[in-house]
């Protein structure tokens, strides 16, 4: 009778040994490749949602003051186009108070001046309806806890800009020798008269979503300029910019 000849149990235990090496080698570079993807996914989002928050306080920073000249505020003295409406007083365009950046507009026919608030309007989000060179409005951007949002100047129309938001702080340059260049930047109780002011500075600091990204706790750089370390393994970056209030410019 022919013997049928199968494994010795050494040559199983060493084919059994080799496979779980093999696994255990897949599993280690599935779990890298994991991580690899959810950093480089972080990464994106932080830097998309930063570079959106900066674009839209330059866009609205630099519509402050904007007048249509193709309506009837164009030809208006500062006072007449802008007159004293809660928070601001005649004239102003721009302000801050309590924390929260107010700045007011007219909107122009041709599409090219936004907004920044909740509107389900057709033209959204540009201020182009018939007759908005002839109207002024006006707008809210503020921290509400890790958020940003913006809003309508009497707090409706609601909306979030970014989240997360780890360090926030706008300081103003301030104009001391009517040249129309800022010579000192100033945190808004210190402006003594909004009408020298002629840049604002931007900051926001970002943090990631998810935990454990970073191999160990980061540093970054506060708003007020400051090193700090994170106490968890988030990511963190900071968005800086500056922006000349154009239409202050004569």
């Amino acid at each position: 009778m022919r013997r049928i000849k199968g494994f010795t149990i050494i040559e199983l235990m060493i084919g059994l040994t080799l496979a779980l090496l093999l696994a255990f080698a897949i599993a280690s570079v599935y779990l890298q490749t994991k991580q690899s993807f959810r950093l480089q996914n972080a990464q994106s989002r932080i830097s998309d949602e930063g570079n959106y928050a900066l674009g839209l306080y330059r866009r609205m920073l630099s519509q402050a003051g904007y007048r249509s000249w193709s309506g009837t505020l164009g030809t208006a003295t500062q006072e007449a186009a802008f007159p004293a409406s809660t928070p601001f007083a005649a004239g102003q365009s721009l302000m801050d108070s309590g924390g929260e950046l107010f700045v007011r507009f007219s909107g122009d026919p041709d599409g090219s001046i936004l907004r920044c608030d909740e509107s389900n309007d057709s033209s959204y989000p540009s201020l182009n309806a018939a007759g908005s060179q002839n109207s002024i409005y006006s707008y809210k951007l503020f921290q509400d806890g890790s958020e940003l949002k913006c809003a309508v100047s009497d707090g409706t129309a609601e909306r979030v800009i970014t989240s997360n938001v780890v360090d926030y702080a706008v300081i103003f340059g301030v104009d001391n020798d009517s040249n129309q260049i800022a010579d000192e930047y100033a945190v808004a109780d210190d402006v003594t008269n909004w009408a020298q002011v002629y840049a604002a500075r931007v900051c926001i600091v970002l943090s990631s979503q998810s935990d454990n990204l970073a191999p160990e706790s980061m540093s970054y750089q506060d708003c007020d300029g400051d090193s700090q370390t994170a106490t968890d393994k988030k990511l963190y970056r900071t968005f800086i910019t500056t922006v000349q209030l154009r239409n202050r410019y004569k």
